[in-house]
Formats: structure tokens, sequence, C-alpha cells
């Protein structure tokens, strides 16, 4: 458990670092999720275009789909 644990925290800290690390270069970041384009959680795929293209043409430097709660 403790493994798991430890992996996920360096996973989210990792991330966090690339994201910051990207936004600091200028860059927009949009994040998607696995569970949003398979699996159980997984949304349309018309649902998670509109939303990167509505994101595209948005002010907002950070986006994210997550897959749909169950």
């Amino acid at each position: 458990m403790e493994f798991w644990r430890l992996k996920i925290e360096g996973n989210i800290a990792r991330d966090a670092r690339t994201r910051q690390g990207l936004l600091d270069q200028g860059w927009r970041v949009m994040e998607v999720w696995e569970c949003a384009l398979k699996g159980k959680q997984r949304r349309p795929l018309d649902d998670i275009l509109a939303a990167c293209a509505d994101w595209l043409v948005s002010n907002q430097q950070v986006g994210q789909i997550r897959g749909q709660a169950e």
C-alpha cells in the first residue's frame, strides 16, 4: 500500500512541476485524463473535441478533461 501511495504522490508532484514549467515558458496546458478517453468513465469523443475547441479559443491558461462521474 505504501508503494502505491508514494507512486501516486510522486506522479502528482511531477505533473505539477511539468505543468508549471510549461506555463512558465508561456505555454497553455490542456490535460486530458485517460479515463476520459476509455473505460467506464469515458466521455463521447464529440464532447472531448468540443471541450478542447472551446478551451482553445478561451483565455484560460489551464484546462482539464476528466472522465464522467459514475
